[in-house]
């Protein structure tokens, strides 16, 4: 039995925050997408550029990853450390990947900016 993967995924990229002890700070967003019956799946990734130095763990795993699985994304899903990634629920239509990835990387800024008192 196979199970069901949506087209379309987003998650937000989290790594390490001293100040609470886990993985909290989000430095990009990075939306997959299936094409067809390719068990690889197209991405596109933007980063919180006020957080770009803090970004490198997963600038790096995403680097080093290969080809994008759902079976990877999972295993990361799964992991504990100090970078996570946290999948959005309730993913919005956009006319494309970038689209969706930048619309949310948005919500991100936004987030920040309001939880940082700015």
């Amino acid at each position: 039995m196979t199970e069901f993967t949506p087209a379309r995924r987003l998650f937000v990229l989290l790594v390490w925050s001293p100040s609470l002890g886990v993985p909290a700070d989000p430095v990009g967003v990075l939306g997959t997408e299936r094409k067809g019956n390719s068990p690889q799946l197209d991405s596109h990734v933007s980063w919180v550029r006020s957080h770009e130095g803090s970004a490198w763990p997963w600038q790096e795993r995403l680097r080093t990853a290969g080809p994008l699985t759902p079976e990877l994304l999972e295993y990361w899903l799964d992991q504990d450390g100090t970078v996570h990634l946290i999948e959005e629920e309730q993913v919005s239509e956009a006319p494309s990947l970038s689209h969706l990835v930048e619309g949310h990387l948005d919500q991100v800024l936004v987030d920040l900016a309001v939880g940082e008192g700015r």
